[in-house]
């Protein structure tokens, strides 16, 4: 694991590995970790310190498809993971949810709570997607009202992001 990194340090102690290190990808950091669960059982994990990439721009969306919502890009932590999953069952309740995301470093200030906005405001649309690009957000869909009070719908985000594009078709 430590030759897919792109500095880092491993160590063996009495059967106790540590591994300390930068991931140059989402992809590597993510097999890295699992690498580390997985150690034969004489042996323990001591440390496991690992930093994501950083990806810039920092991308996130979710994509809202009949009965299925896709959720794709960049979250800093498993437990941004956790939210963002958890929000997505509860407001698209049995729809399929498709987990993509990828951990890595740079998210903006505000980054879980725009992103929780943009599920928010996708729940609101029939089809649609809801994306951010660093915090300039965007939200392009199909709602199945005749009209739609897009300054109600932005409301809940306009202090977390930067720019807001709304489409409807």
């Amino acid at each position: 694991q430590l030759a897919k990194l792109e500095k880092g340090t491993a160590s063996l102690s009495d059967m106790a590995y540590s591994i300390v290190g930068v991931a140059p990808t989402s992809d590597i950091y993510a097999a890295t970790l699992a690498a580390t669960k997985a150690l034969p059982h004489s042996m323990s994990l001591a440390k496991a310190d690992i930093t994501p990439p950083v990806a810039k721009p920092y991308v996130w969306s979710a994509e809202r498809a009949g009965n299925a919502v896709t959720l794709n890009g960049f979250i800093p932590a498993e437990t941004a993971r956790t939210a963002i999953v958890d929000a997505a069952k509860k407001i698209f309740a049995g729809a399929a949810i498709a987990d993509k995301m990828q951990i890595a470093a740079g998210a903006p200030q505000n980054f879980l709570d725009a992103a929780m906005a943009g599920l928010n405001q996708l729940g609101t649309l029939v089809e649609g997607k809801a994306s951010l690009s660093d915090l300039a957000y965007s939200l392009t869909g199909r709602s199945a009202q005749f009209s739609v009070n897009t300054a109600a719908l932005m409301a809940d985000a306009t202090d977390l992001i930067i720019f807001t594009q709304v489409n409807y078709y």
